[in-house]
């Protein structure tokens, strides 16, 4: 398993285990692809019923909500262990969100609830 994939794994269980996610993620299902833009390593994050369903290697479909992140592989190891806050790597131009405004506002609570 590689640093990226346990960090990803990591955010799964603290999203699934935290109480205030079950409002914050209700109706909301997108896939979030994950992609690493320096040695293109990918993952796909599905949201299901206020959870993490899966985390998966590997390209994914076309999904009917889609959202992708990208930034280099220590970035997105760093923003998925909650070392680097996504707002100002976001800000500070090494992350790349392709997302709707409603997606990128749903991110940002995300971050909040999980690591204030």
């Amino acid at each position: 398993m590689s640093e990226l994939q346990g960090a990803l794994l990591g955010y799964k269980e603290k999203i699934n285990n935290n109480d205030k996610m079950r409002v914050l993620l209700k109706n909301w299902e997108p896939c979030v692809s994950i992609v690493a833009v320096d040695t293109g390593d990918q993952f796909n994050i599905q949201f299901k019923d206020t959870f993490i369903d899966t985390v998966v290697e590997g390209e994914g479909g076309v999904a009917k909500h889609q959202v992708t992140l990208e930034a280099t592989y220590v970035e997105l190891e760093g923003i998925f262990t909650g070392v680097i806050n996504p707002a100002n790597s976001f800000l500070d131009g090494n992350l790349v969100i392709y997302a709707d405004d409603k997606d990128q506002i749903k991110l940002d609570a995300i971050s909040l609830v999980l690591w204030g």
